[in-house]
């Protein structure tokens, strides 16, 4: 059985998102830790607050967290489990990943704000730093199915369809349809490779993880703009995306595509982890 990791701050998009992730659940079969990460409040930090007042937060937290999954588990008939830990979100999911060798986590994310567009937020904080597939629930995104994939293809590398076997399986429990997809903008075109003609990967010679995916290479002014058009036309149900390594420039420049996609995007966001992240974790 598959194991999902839902991370919660308690807010309405991160409770859609656990709906979300419940329908998603009982389709495929999986069950779901239900995660929220938690810091101790500044003056109980600084001993204003007795180790029995952290204790009696720390209650409530974990009696919130079961509040939240039982009547979820109920309608939709998957098991849920809850955990809370005092820490930091990445580090505690890092761990908790580990220790519970999920297959997915799931985030909500917040509505397009100008401070997460500077700043960003949890959500991209994970995705910047994950070494494993998260999935990113838009405010109000209602699971009925996913039929159609959009892979949006980073241009900065020739692409191998070896990168199309962390969706293998995620293709096959829902039959669903890929198309790799490449915005080539003006100022990068004689740079970056052009996807080429309709392939079926196939993973080892293992028939059950065949991956039947077409290409489709658009030029476009800007990257998000193309991606954002070629979901309303391919009618995507979701967005999948391998972000390549920022550099320093890139990174203080917040110039990530993915990030603005975790920000901008109207249905949901599949976002692989990144083979030098993996190396390099």
């Amino acid at each position: 059985m598959k194991t999902y990791i839902v991370a919660t701050d308690f807010s309405e998009n991160s409770i859609n998102a656990l709906h979300y992730a419940g329908a998603l659940a009982a389709f495929t079969n999986a069950s779901i830790v239900l995660f929220n990460a938690y810091t101790v409040p500044v003056h109980a930090a600084n001993g204003l607050i007795s180790a029995a007042g952290v204790g009696k937060l720390i209650k409530e937290n974990n009696e919130n967290l079961l509040k939240l999954a039982e009547p979820v588990s109920k309608q939709y008939g998957v098991k849920i489990s809850a955990i809370s830990k005092l820490g930091e979100i990445v580090y505690s999911l890092d761990e908790l990943v580990a220790h519970t060798k999920a297959d997915l986590v799931i985030m909500g994310m917040h509505a397009n704000k100008w401070s997460d567009r500077v700043f960003g937020n949890h959500t991209t904080a994970v995705v910047r730093k994950a070494n494993y597939p998260v999935l990113i629930i838009p405010p109000e995104a209602i699971y009925t199915g996913v039929k159609k994939i959009l892979y949006a293809f980073d241009g900065h590398k020739k692409f191998s369809p070896g990168s199309l076997s962390l969706l293998s399986d995620v293709v096959a429990r829902l039959n669903a349809e890929v198309q790799v997809f490449h915005v080539v903008t003006p100022h990068k075109k004689e740079n970056e490779y052009h996807l080429e003609e309709s392939k079926m990967y196939s993973e080892e010679g293992n028939t059950s993880k065949d991956v039947s995916y077409d290409f489709k290479n658009v030029e476009e002014q800007a990257v998000i703009t193309g991606i954002e058009k070629e979901i309303n036309e391919f009618g995507a149900d979701l967005l999948v995306m391998l972000p390549h390594k920022l550099n320093i420039w890139e990174s203080l420049l917040n110039q990530s595509t993915t990030r603005s996609m975790c920000l901008r995007t109207v249905i949901p966001l599949l976002v692989l982890p990144n083979a030098k992240t993996l190396q390099d974790s």
